[in-house]
């Protein structure tokens, strides 16, 4: 760390939170990095040589020519930088987190803003509940029980969709027993039906995510393959699960009634062109033959 006023302090304290071991490089250094015992102190004005051994850097002082000057020696050696409100100088950006350990979001607008990811993180941490951390530390520990009850990924992906729709998440800390209870009943049932061939269509009519209706979106985020028309753009197609299965159809082709039938959600997604008929019906949803 290069610098030692109140914005070091805050990296240094978000960095001591993940177990790093810090180092400060500076003449001066505020009330609160005084009173910590924890970081190794380094009163000098910067020099390259501090550099050594050292993996990640952050400079954080009001001087614009110091914090270049870091930055360069950083590139120089091959060391990742970050620069305190300069995103042209940054080799990493530190985006705004919200903790809720094992389960952690960040907002980031890749420091063009910051203000105002912390604006939205701050508004994104009022509305999840505290109780999430007790909820992913339950769902890491049952990973090994849902495994052995669902072999597919499929399968699991939708116990673990229907799992949180139920009561089992709010009962796990009002009633621990009763959450065990309803989780165990929970894993006998059988997903063979869920898992049954069905077929979606999306068809666009924009090629704009902007236009995208709630249902589409639902389509894209629960398929297990998605079959795309050559005409479908890369924008919209970053709304779909990532994980799924995907078929590319050939150029000009918008038939997909050759794609054989396969075990799961399968969406048809095609941009709508004017006066032509794709090969299915516009409705978003249809089961397969």
């Amino acid at each position: 760390m290069v610098g030692g006023g109140e914005i070091a302090a805050r990296k240094i304290h978000l960095l001591k939170q993940v177990g790093a071991r810090v180092r400060v490089v500076a003449l001066t250094r505020c009330p609160e990095l005084l009173a910590r015992e924890d970081v190794e102190f380094i009163c000098a004005a910067f020099s390259p040589s501090h550099l050594v051994d050292q993996r990640l850097v952050i400079a954080a002082t009001d001087d614009p020519h110091l914090n270049a000057a870091v930055a360069q020696a950083c590139r120089a050696s091959g060391i990742l930088v970050n620069v305190v409100d300069a995103p042209a100088l940054c080799g990493f950006i530190v985006p705004a987190i919200i903790d809720r350990s094992p389960l952690i979001l960040s907002v980031s607008t890749g420091g063009a803003a910051p203000v105002l990811a912390t604006h939205w993180r701050e508004r994104l941490e009022a509305l999840l509940p505290g109780t999430l951390a007790t909820l992913a530390e339950f769902m890491g520990g049952q990973r090994a029980a849902v495994k052995a009850a669902h072999r597919t990924g499929p399968a699991r992906r939708r116990f673990w969709q229907q799992f949180l729709s139920s009561e089992v998440p709010q009962l796990l800390t009002q009633a621990p027993d009763a959450a065990a209870a309803a989780f165990a009943e929970l894993l006998t049932q059988d997903l063979d039906a869920r898992l049954a061939p069905r077929l979606s269509v999306v068809e666009l009519a924009s090629p704009e995510p902007a236009d995208l209706t709630l249902g589409a979106l639902a389509l894209l985020s629960d398929a297990d393959r998605l079959i795309y028309a050559a005409n479908v753009p890369a924008a919209i197609r970053r709304y779909a699960r990532r994980d799924a299965e995907v078929i590319e159809l050939p150029s000009g082709s918008r038939d997909a009634s050759a794609v054989p039938p396969a075990t799961g959600h399968t969406v048809y997604v095609t941009l709508r062109d004017t006066g032509v008929s794709t090969a299915y019906s516009s409705s978003q949803s249809e089961p397969s033959p």
